[in-house]
């Protein structure tokens, strides 16, 4: 009898590329041969393995070869092996062990923006997309950065190897930006950045509201203006007419009568354009001005006072200033009373703004009091002195005196003077008659006086008397 054993075989493994990258396929080979002095050609399968791991299970033997392709070994070192699983003529086998290498893939990503250029105030959708570098493939995963400069604009998450990331309203200002798009990795996928896009912004239109003050007369000496930018930035304020009303900050200063126009303006800035330019006109017309002397009361004989009065309406500004005179030939000898109407006023304009009012309304009506009051004045007091015709006043005394003299040296007939003492209020309170006797027929003035013990003259008049034969 003769036993014919099975022969033993050597089962040996290759790669087609080592290192690899992620994603790329790698074809293992196995082959398996007789081990003399058996020969022939082994038939059945070779499962190839990663560690314990089947990577490609009974793959058939053609002609003492099988291959395994993969593309799923994830970045790292392999220990690969194939083993042989025998037939009815050859024993099983096991290859050594392969060393295989794949290291990560890598990738670009590429950028684009919904809106080039954008206007500010518009948001901004970036896409990003990441793609393997062959011959690595497969799909990467992970987060984009997207960023102006340096300055991190926001984050997406990939799907399908994409993402898009909108900025706010204003994230991005007026101008020229740097994007680029960061890809951070993962496991099987290097990181890239994508080429910088120059995304454009321009600048918004914005509008100003301004409604601007209403209409007011001279005296207003000022007014504030105020007004809004639809940006929020400051508007600034200029004047058309200059000669009328001059602008610092947001106060208008009112020089003169006249239609007031004021600008409006917005000059923008890297966000906003300039604003149209906004007017707003305004009248200033006449104030009125009124004049009213004060009343004055003097005691007869006595100094003139100094005149006064009230200007109302007038700017301190202007300069203007009132004079005020006595009229009608009044004096300080004039009778005792009450002379209405007798304080003149009149308009003194140096600075020739009298334009810029209406006509001025003037108060001549003051009154101009003589009266004969004093301490003396008090009915029974007595303290008063007359003297008549006599060119000098009496000296004080604490009596009453009636002293007088002839002038001429006689009178014809007897004629009675009557004097009338007031006090302060202009009441009479004691009256004095004195009697010229008679004389020679003619004509005269009788002039008299009235002193106070104090000495101070309180009447000086004169009355013009005729005397018959």
């Amino acid at each position: 009898m003769h036993n014919v054993n099975k022969g033993s075989t050597s089962t040996t493994v290759s790669t087609s590329v080592t290192p690899a990258l992620f994603g790329q396929t790698v074809t293992f080979t196995a082959t398996v041969s007789a081990v003399a002095p058996a020969v022939g050609t082994p038939t059945g399968t070779v499962d190839f393995k990663d560690g314990a791991t089947t990577i490609c299970a009974a793959v058939p033997l053609a002609a003492g070869s099988a291959s395994c392709p993969t593309s799923s070994l994830a970045p790292g070192t392999h220990s690969i092996t194939a083993v042989y699983s025998g037939d009815s003529n050859f024993y099983g086998s096991t290859s050594t062990a392969l060393s295989q290498v794949v290291n990560k893939a890598s990738t670009t990503t590429a950028l684009s923006s919904g809106t080039n250029p954008s206007t500010y105030g518009t948001a901004v959708t970036f896409s990003a997309t990441v793609t393997p570098i062959a011959p690595a493939a497969g799909t990467p995963t992970g987060t984009i950065t997207f960023k102006d400069g340096a300055t991190t604009l926001g984050t997406c998450t990939l799907a399908a190897a994409t993402c898009s990331f909108t900025t706010t309203a204003t994230q991005l200002g007026g101008g020229s930006h740097s994007i680029t798009a960061v890809y951070g990795g993962d496991a099987n996928y290097n990181t890239s950045t994508s080429s910088a896009l120059t995304q454009t912004v321009n600048p918004a239109a914005q509008t100003i509201s301004f409604t601007g003050p209403a209409d007011t007369t001279y005296s207003t000496t000022s007014v504030t203006v105020s007004a809004t930018a639809s940006s929020g930035l400051a508007v600034t304020f200029t004047s058309s007419t200059t000669t009328v009303c001059m602008v610092s900050g947001t106060t208008v200063s009112i020089l003169a009568i006249g239609t007031c126009t004021i600008n409006a303006n917005q000059a923008g800035n890297a966000n906003y354009s300039a604003a149209p330019q906004v007017t707003h006109s305004f009248n200033i017309t006449k104030a009125n001005l009124s004049v009213a002397a004060n009343n004055q009361s003097v005691k007869q004989t006595q100094a003139m006072p100094a005149f006064s009065g009230t200007i109302t309406g007038a700017r301190a500004s202007d300069g203007i200033t009132a004079t005020y005179t006595l009229c009608c030939g009044i004096t300080s000898n004039s009778a005792v009373g009450v002379y209405v109407d007798a304080i003149v006023t009149t308009i003194n304009d140096p600075n020739s703004k009298l334009g810029n009012y209406n006509p001025p309304t003037i108060n001549n009506g003051a009154t101009y009091s003589y009266s004969a009051s004093g301490a003396c004045m008090t009915a029974g007091t007595g303290c008063l002195q007359i003297k008549f015709n006599d060119t000098t006043p009496p000296t004080a005394s604490v009596t009453t005196s009636k002293v007088y003299t002839r002038s001429p040296s006689t009178l014809y007939f007897t004629y009675t003077l009557t004097f009338n003492a007031v006090n302060a209020s202009g009441n009479v309170v004691s009256n004095y008659a004195f009697t010229i006797p008679a004389a020679d027929p003619g004509s005269t003035t009788v002039s008299y006086w009235a002193v106070d013990n104090a000495g101070n003259i309180q009447l000086h008049q004169s009355q013009a008397v005729t005397t018959n034969p």
